[in-house]
């Protein structure tokens, strides 16, 4: 039995419930598009007009924290995790909590803070072999989304957002509190449709470096998270 069907198997046999209600949970992350599990390769249209197809999609998620009712928080997995799209494992977060109060949101950071940025090669999933690392100046790639489109005047219509920065005046990370919803099915959904719907690929399509423009698109991409 692989590892994949393994934790397959694993998240089908979870009924959903209430994240409050059980010692132990799942937290799922699903990446969509037009509300439906994206398909790398697929032709995807956004109301600028653009049609696209994703290659990559990877993020940093950091500082999950549970918010209760009574004012209280609870850290809940690792504090830095590296989901990729392609990875089940990756995509679901493991936990337990001790709280008998219910929880009013989810608290998480979108990237990597500055402490792990100055500390040089670590492991795990802040290794530098996980392609998600420019330099000790630049530190780590938040997140990353790749593809295609006839949009895009570039080589081979490709488009590449790597937006990272930790540096006064280049800060990329960027803090969400969902609410988190009376009958939650815990499931984070990343919908990319309102990142491609929200720009023009004709007019941006690349940024790899820190600074104004990766800090822009971090602002944007907060907006493709929410709570189901």
């Amino acid at each position: 039995m692989t590892k994949c069907f393994y934790y397959r198997l694993l998240f089908l046999l979870v009924t959903p419930f209430s994240i409050w209600a059980q010692a132990n949970d799942v937290l799922h992350f699903e990446l969509d598009y037009s509300e439906q599990p994206l398909v790398f390769g697929k032709n995807y249209y956004s109301i600028q007009k653009d049609s696209l197809k994703l290659s990559k999609f990877a993020c940093y998620i950091s500082n999950l924290k549970l918010i209760y009712t009574d004012g209280s928080m609870e850290s809940i997995g690792k504090k830095y995790i590296l989901i990729h799209a392609d990875s089940i494992q990756k995509l679901e977060i493991k936990f337990s909590i001790h709280k008998p109060v219910e929880a009013s949101f989810l608290e998480f950071n979108i990237g990597v803070d500055s402490v792990p940025n100055t500390q040089g090669a670590l492991s795990d999933d802040l290794d530098v072999q996980n392609g998600m690392y420019w330099a000790w100046q630049s530190g780590y790639i938040n997140w990353k989304i790749e593809g295609t489109s006839p949009s895009c005047n570039t080589y081979k219509n490709n488009f590449a957002f790597h937006i990272g920065g930790y540096q006064v005046n280049q800060n990329a990370l960027r803090t969400l509190r969902l609410p988190f919803p009376k009958k939650a099915k815990n499931r984070m959904h990343i919908e990319l449709t309102h990142f491609f719907d929200a720009i023009s690929l004709h007019e941006i399509n690349t940024i790899q470096i820190p600074g104004e423009a990766a800090m822009k698109m971090a602002d944007l991409f907060t907006k493709t998270f929410w709570l189901e």
